[in-house]
C-alpha cells in the first residue's frame, strides 16, 4: 500500500519570558500593578492550546510544509462513492464561482474551463472503472483535506503501444478546482507505484487538455501529447530517492500546483 507522504505535526511551543520582580511600593512594583489586569488577560490567552499547524514531510532531506496530505489507496468498493463525492463538491464550487464578485472576466473563463475539464475527467474515470474488465489491477488513489476529496488518480500496467512491452500508465488524474498541491502529490504517488512495480518510477500518460501540458512538463514529462512520458531518474533537479522512496528535490511548487 502507498506510504503516506506526510509526517508527524510539528508541535507549537509557547516560549514565554518571566516578568521582572520588585519590592512592594517601589516604582517598578506600582507600574507593574497598574497593568496587572492586562497581564492576567494576556496570560490567560497564552495558556490556550496552540493552533494546529499544517503537517510537514521530508523533501530531499529538508523539512517543508506539505501542500496536500499523502495519497491513500482506495478499496474497490469505495471508488464510485469517491467519484460521486467529487462531483457533488464540484457542483457546489461551480455555483459559488458563478456568484463570486472577486474574479475578473478572464479568471472566470479560466475557472469555467477548469470546472469543465474536471467534470469530463470524472465522467471518463467513472466509465472506465465501471467497465474495467481486464483492467482489474487498476489502482485508484485519493487525496483529501478535512474529509473532502480533493484529487483522484488512476494507474495501471498496460502495453506502451500495440504489441509493445508493458509500461506503467497514469490513466486519469483529477484535482479539484481551487485546490493546491494535490495534482503534484498524485503524480509523485504514481511515480512510487511505478517504482514498486519494477518500472523504475517511469510513467506514461496521454495528456488530453492543452492547459495541462505545462503542469506535466514542469514535472519532467517529455514527448508529444500522445503519449508523454516521465523518467524521474533523468531529472535529478526535480526528483531524488530517499530510502528507496521518490521525493521532490525542490520545494517551489509554483506553476505545478494542481
Amino acid at each position: 500500500m502507498f506510504r503516506n507522504l506526510t509526517g508527524s505535526p510539528v508541535p507549537n511551543y509557547d516560549l514565554r519570558t518571566a516578568s521582572p520582580t520588585a519590592e512592594p511600593g517601589s516604582p517598578l512594583a506600582m507600574a507593574t500593578s497598574s497593568n496587572s489586569h492586562k497581564r492576567k488577560a494576556e496570560d490567560q490567552g497564552a495558556a490556550k492550546p496552540p493552533p494546529a499547524r499544517r503537517p510537514r514531510f521530508m523533501l530531499a532531506g529538508r523539512q517543508v510544509r506539505s501542500a496536500a496530505p499523502g495519497p491513500v489507496l482506495l478499496e474497490a468498493a469505495t471508488v464510485p462513492d469517491a467519484i460521486e463525492k467529487m462531483r457533488a463538491d464540484l457542483l457546489a464550487y461551480e455555483a459559488q464561482s458563478k456568484v463570486s464578485r472577486c474574479m475578473a472576466p478572464e479568471q472566470k473563463a479560466q475557472c469555467e474551463e477548469r470546472i469543465f475539464q474536471t467534470r469530463e475527467t470524472l465522467d471518463e474515470l467513472a466509465e472506465a472503472y465501471a467497465d474495467r474488465g481486464e483492467h482489474r489491477d487498476r489502482q485508484i488513489f485519493k487525496t483529501a483535506e478535512g474529509g473532502t476529496i480533493k484529487g483522484l488518480l488512476s494507474v495501471e500496467i498496460a502495453p506502451a503501444h500495440e504489441g509493445g512491452p508493458d509500461a506503467f500508465w497514469l490513466n486519469y488524474i483529477v484535482a479539484a478546482p481551487g485546490s493546491r498541491g494535490h495534482g503534484r502529490a498524485l503524480v509523485l504517488a504514481a511515480v512510487n507505484c511505478s517504482e514498486r512495480a519494477n518500472f523504475d518510477g517511469k510513467l506514461h500518460v496521454i495528456s488530453s487538455y492543452e492547459a495541462s501540458h505545462a503542469f506535466y512538463w514542469h514535472l519532467g514529462f517529455e514527448g508529444s501529447p500522445d503519449p508523454i512520458s516521465l523518467d524521474p531518474g533523468k531529472h535529478p533537479e526535480i526528483y531524488r530517492k530517499v530510502e528507496g522512496q521518490w521525493v521532490y528535490a525542490r520545494t517551489d511548487g509554483h506553476a505545478c500546483d494542481g
